[in-house]
């Protein structure tokens, strides 16, 4: 059996939840549906699953995967995911798609000038800080780490659960 690495696995695992992702963000910025957003949460959850059982997998039957190693991988992985999701963010503000969300931007804020809850200084404030966040990389992959490590905690959470490994007392290796 190959060495286990956490850190091999974990990126590896990490950047396709990362790829997946940035396909569901594309999907999702011109087909906007709650059956996508439904999609891409049981992709997500179900490759989550996946790739900690995998990695599971890789130890030793008498050593095992405990919750907390599962829960530690899955953190892991979302760290690298979050990291490629905040990379794309930043390219697709800036160069790619640099109309669709200033269209959006200017929807969303339109949006919340009709409820007439705020003055339209408030509303202008607001759309100037937020575009000033949105074209700075440093709050983009912030964000981007920082969401996926919340969603990974959350799904980790049940995951670990049902991935996890016990080690099997009447293993070779115990002998």
């Amino acid at each position: 059996m190959e060495k286990v690495t956490l850190r091999n696995d974990a990126v590896r695992y990490g950047t396709f939840l990362g790829i997946v992702a940035i396909v569901f963000a594309v999907a999702g910025m011109f087909w906007q549906s709650g059956w996508l957003s439904l999609l891409s949460l049981a992709v997500y959850v179900t490759l989550l699953y996946i790739f900690t059982k995998r990695h599971a997998a890789r130890y030793d039957a008498a050593e095992g995967c405990s919750y907390g190693r599962c829960l530690k991988f899955i953190l892991f992985m979302a760290l690298f995911e979050g990291i490629l999701a905040g990379a794309y963010q930043i390219v697709a503000v800036n160069w790619l798609f640099e109309a669709r969300y200033e269209e959006i931007m200017a929807q969303t804020l339109a949006a919340v000038e009709a409820t007439g809850i705020y003055t339209r200084d408030q509303i202008q404030l607001v759309g100037e800080m937020a575009t000033r966040m949105t074209h700075s990389p440093i709050w983009v992959i912030a964000s981007g780490i920082f969401g996926s490590l919340i969603k990974g905690l959350f799904f980790g959470l049940f995951v670990s659960a049902f991935a996890s490994r016990k080690p099997e007392v009447f293993s070779r290796n115990n002998e």
